[in-house]
């Protein structure tokens, strides 16, 4: 039977969800969105998502599909019957008809995140929820030195929590880049970290930031960091402590 693909663009506060994907027992971004989607449609939906998203972490334009025998519902409506249905932590930003065989997940070509950090002493109680609160001085170029290290292609098995002792699993990655920035906005002192890889391991750009915070304040020496990028040795797991979820935004998936 003829079936529609179709790709939306999604926006959400991830505040109050445990991550994208379905859990069971856990609130999540993904069912929240097909409960609705199976409401419009009136049959089963799964919603592909382009990746994992960390308890409590943002996105500013995520990518997923699915796949509908319904062909009733125009989707250039789809969008405002959804957001009219959705909670407000969660909007759909455009919804279009993609090729039978799109898949937002494998037909990735890379990702794109930013982690936004608030460098005040004081961190306002409306930002507690989206930065990661650092009242520490940093210099940031310490921290570039660092970033350019680990741009290209790398073993980031110290980079990332979660698989198995005995895990047979490819930790090798490319990074295409990884830049630090800092703004001003609202009179508050801000850094924002812009990455962009072929894929991620879990937890990998929350510890990749925790590093290169680390190396800035004297606690891991560059030469560490080097020969655990080369998989010759594993980073101190004490030194490599993710940092808070709240300040990971999901920015694009490029196909």
């Amino acid at each position: 039977m003829e079936r529609r693909n179709i790709k939306l663009n999604i926006a959400f506060d991830g505040s109050n969800y445990n991550g994208w994907q379905k859990q069971k027992n856990f609130r999540s971004v993904q069912q929240t969105i097909e409960e609705e989607l199976e409401k419009i449609f009136q049959e089963r939906i799964i919603l592909i998502g382009a990746g994992r998203t960390d308890r409590g972490a943002h996105a500013l334009n995520y990518t997923a599909n699915f796949h509908t025998h319904n062909f009733n519902i125009p989707v250039e409506n789809l969008p405002k019957i959804l957001n009219s249905l959705l909670p407000e932590d969660i909007k759909v930003l455009s919804a279009i008809e993609v090729p039978s065989s799109f898949h937002s997940r494998f037909s990735a070509k890379a990702r794109e995140y930013i982690y936004l950090i608030l460098n005040e002493k004081e961190c306002l109680p409306h930002f507690r929820n989206y930065v990661y609160h650092l009242p520490l001085e940093v210099d940031l170029g310490k921290i570039k030195e660092i970033c350019q290290i680990i741009r290209g292609r790398h073993n980031f098995k110290s980079f990332c929590y979660g698989y198995g002792k005995d895990e047979k699993k490819d930790f090798q990655r490319i990074i295409y880049y990884f830049r630090p920035l800092e703004i001003k906005f609202l009179n508050q002192h801000f850094i924002l970290f812009f990455i962009k890889g072929n894929g991620f391991l879990k937890g990998m750009i929350r510890s990749l930031i925790s590093v290169c915070l680390n190396y800035e304040q004297g606690k891991i020496k560059k030469e560490n960091i080097i020969s655990a990028l080369n998989g010759e040795t594993i980073i101190d797991s004490k030194l490599r402590v993710a940092v808070p979820a709240s300040g990971l935004y999901y920015k694009r998936t490029f196909f």
